[in-house]
């Protein structure tokens, strides 16, 4: 893929058989796997991550640690914490929990080869409306409703957790319903910072700390802030661009570019190997839509500042989740690919090379794909691995390109298989470069999808011819 960086879980406070211990309620992963782990990494100058779960709690609550826990709202009413029957989440009112974490982050600080720690669900998990009573109390300018004073606590969560939305016009944010929703989200994601401080100081500069943040509404409908958390200690900042349809993601661009303006964020964006999370979408493929969505996040969540870096969330659904019709290769192959790209518009790739292949293609037709290094970027000779569809022929699988001779035509063909009609009859084609010089040096991807049209329908573009090898003429 290309990646520089492996990213594990490394503990939870979840418990399954028996109660975690007060002074310690961690289980973690073993360690000496993990050093094992980092050494290969290292070998192949990559590094490692490994991240806890901070405020989500699972398995039976008869195991679950002594923590005061939050209080979420489902089918019409506030239900405790430990009265769920499968997670739940820590308050973030509870005092010890900070501590707790800086607890194992300073034991997995301690694991040789581990690069940097990192921090998920740090966050009200299930809504935090037990911090109603702090909010009216603390928070300036909220107006109570009549009789807030006499009524019972669920009573007053219930008041907070209802029907809370972003105002859908600037026209709308004074009207008294969607003000009270922002002054709700902006305290909860000022005492989700407030937790990340006491996390961050407690913990030092042993190594650079991460946080995933829900990316719905600038992560302020789940308890976070970017800003905040940048300003409270998060060294990386990772925007989880999950579940959201087409539609909601355009506009999930346009509020983090509306938000972020010209300021300095430390912010990596990530997507997720997962069809359905992608609407189930044949065209564009479900893995071109992953790269798709994942650029227009790097360029567009921050006027005339690309994001930093992506991740890819992960490895287990990669091999085994809701990967539709397409294999793990390629879900590998296009993340590596977003990989690249990123590379490419940060100018941090040593070489430059591109694929260039023709948008639709019939059966049995056979056409040219080029693949180019640009002479003025290297001195080095690149070796090219070709990986395509099951139903996209190649006319050979790799290929050598030096300064003196950059460029290579390989011949393609379109032979419809028993998959192509379940992918939408659009194919792919990659190319997976390296340089042995240096070794360590990040393989670059490129990949384009073809849409495959039966006889008889090419529907070429205005002005477009096929293109064709000699042996197809």
């Amino acid at each position: 893929m290309g990646a520089d960086a492996v990213l594990v879980q490394g503990a939870e406070s979840s418990g399954h058989s028996k109660k975690l211990s007060s002074a310690f309620p961690w289980v973690m992963r073993s360690t000496e796997p993990v050093s094992i782990l980092a050494r290969a990494c290292h070998e192949r100058g990559i590094k490692l991550g490994v991240y806890v779960l901070s405020y989500m709690v699972g398995g039976d609550a008869k195991y679950s640690p002594d923590y005061e826990y939050g209080w979420h709202y489902e089918n019409g009413a506030p239900i405790y914490g430990l009265n769920r029957a499968v997670r739940r989440g820590i308050s973030i009112r509870d005092k010890k929990r900070p501590g707790d974490i800086v607890k194992v982050l300073d034991r997995w600080a301690e694991v040789e080869g581990v690069d940097f720690l990192g921090l998920d669900y740090i966050r009200p998990v299930f809504g935090g409306n037990e911090l109603v009573d702090d909010f009216v109390n603390e928070m300036p300018g909220v107006q109570k409703p009549e009789g807030y004073d006499g009524w019972s606590k669920e009573k007053r969560m219930t008041w907070i957790a209802r029907g809370r939305y972003i105002a859908p016009t600037v026209a709308l944010r004074n009207d008294p319903k969607f003000k009270i929703t922002d002054q709700w989200f902006w305290y909860r994601a000022h005492r989700t910072a407030g937790v990340v401080r006491k996390i961050a100081d407690g913990f030092g500069e042993k190594k650079p700390l991460w946080a995933f943040t829900l990316s719905w509404q600038k992560g302020w409908e789940h308890g976070q802030d970017p800003a905040m958390m940048r300003d409270a200690g998060v060294d990386i900042n990772g925007i989880m661009l999950y579940e959201a349809d087409s539609q909601q993601y355009r506009g999930l661009l346009s509020q983090w570019n509306a938000y972020t303006r010209d300021s300095e964020f430390n912010l990596v964006v990530g997507n997720t190997f997962d069809w359905r999370l992608h609407q189930k979408t044949l065209n564009p493929a479900g893995p071109e839509d992953m790269v798709r969505r994942t650029l227009a996040a790097v360029e567009r969540f921050q006027e005339g500042k690309p994001v930093r870096g992506i991740f890819m969330h992960d490895l287990a659904r990669a091999l085994r989740g809701n990967l539709g019709p397409y294999p793990p290769k390629e879900w590998f192959l296009a993340a590596g690919s977003a990989i690249t790209r990123v590379r490419e518009i940060h100018n941090k790739t040593p070489y430059r090379l591109t694929l260039s292949v023709p948008p639709q293609t019939v059966p049995g037709v056979s056409y040219s794909v080029r693949v180019a290094l640009d002479p003025a970027t290297s001195r080095s000779p690149v070796t090219v691995q070709l990986y395509s569809s099951s139903d996209m022929d190649l006319s050979t699988s790799q290929i050598e390109l030096t300064p003196a001779r950059s460029s290579a035509t390989v011949v393609a063909r379109w032979n419809p298989d028993d998959r192509s009609p379940a992918r939408g009859n659009r194919a792919f084609i990659a190319a997976r470069s390296f340089s042995p010089d240096p070794p360590r040096q990040r393989c670059q991807i490129h990949m384009s999808y073809v849409q495959g049209l039966r006889k008889g329908g090419l529907n070429l573009l205005a002005d477009e011819k096929p293109v064709l090898s000699p042996r197809s003429k």
